[in-house]
């Protein structure tokens, strides 16, 4: 397989790649530490908080205000998919959805 000039989807830019209209390395990283996949550890509803276990980002808090649940509630082992932000107070999940594609 011959590498070719591709354009990437996410930033425009031009790269050396095998897949045309994939995103280029520096976007697909991007995405790797920005989104991430992780299983609940514990959710308490009272006090509106809990925390994810991520293999790549190890614990993140999330706030119930960014569960995308019904009843803004959750089940500790529930497979999720979120997004990651840096914060003064250290690493966050926000936008936390079921993982719809976990077994």
């Amino acid at each position: 397989m011959r590498q070719t000039s591709s354009v990437c989807s996410s930033c425009g830019i031009e790269y050396l790649g095998f897949d045309k209209g994939k995103k280029c390395p520096g976007c697909r990283k991007l995405d790797e530490l920005t989104r991430g996949e992780g299983v609940v550890r514990w959710f308490d509803p009272r006090r509106g908080y809990g925390f994810i276990r991520s293999e790549h980002h190890g614990d993140l808090f999330f706030h119930h205000s960014d569960l995308y649940v019904p009843r803004r509630s959750i089940h500790p082992n529930v497979s999720v998919i979120f997004l990651v932000e840096r914060t003064d107070s250290g690493v966050q999940a926000r936008q936390v959805h079921m993982n719809q594609d976990a077994e």
